[in-house]
């Protein structure tokens, strides 16, 4: 029994060690941008959307190649493959730089419920630029979700990921 356990074992470990890792894809801008595409599906059957509102929390990693800090306005959207999502206008804070390079920001945010969140994007206007480093959605009764930006986000276009076809 003992020899059967260790075969087991050693098979599980010998199969682990040979997978691949999971690609990491790079940011991309958004071609059709979040809020249009949700005005536009506003009337998209709703059964098999989740209905209320939901708590978040996203926290927001900036590189220590950023800016020292940012004046620029930065958004952001997230969603589900169900269509969907969740905007927040303005995260930063007017009256002071919120994202400054080598530094954590975590925000709570209520929106609409989503099921697993498949799909971020950020948008920046204003002329300091940006780095975020990752960008972690969490989205209660489901597993956190973490996107890898570490470049410069654009100027006033959507940039970020939809990994929705993946799931």
């Amino acid at each position: 029994m003992k020899a059967l356990s260790l075969i087991l074992i050693f098979s599980i470990i010998t199969a682990f060690s040979h997978a691949t890792p999971t690609l990491v894809t790079q940011p991309q801008i958004n071609q059709s941008p979040i809020l249009y595409y949700a005005q536009e599906n506003d009337n998209q059957d709703k059964m098999t959307r989740p209905t209320g509102t939901c708590n978040y929390k996203v926290i927001i990693e900036t590189s220590c190649r950023s800016p020292q800090y940012t004046t620029d306005r930065i958004s952001i959207s997230f969603g589900d493959a169900h269509g969907s999502e969740v905007f927040i206008p303005r995260l930063d804070d007017p009256r002071a730089g919120r994202f400054e390079q080598c530094t954590m920001v975590s925000f709570d945010i209520v929106g609409q419920c989503l099921n697993d969140i498949c799909k971020l994007y950020l948008h920046r206007v204003g002329s300091n630029g940006w780095i975020p480093t990752t960008v972690t959605a969490y989205n209660y009764g489901y597993p956190p979700v973490k996107f890898y930006y570490n470049t410069y986000v654009p100027e006033n276009v959507d940039y970020g990921f939809n990994h929705c076809n993946e799931v």
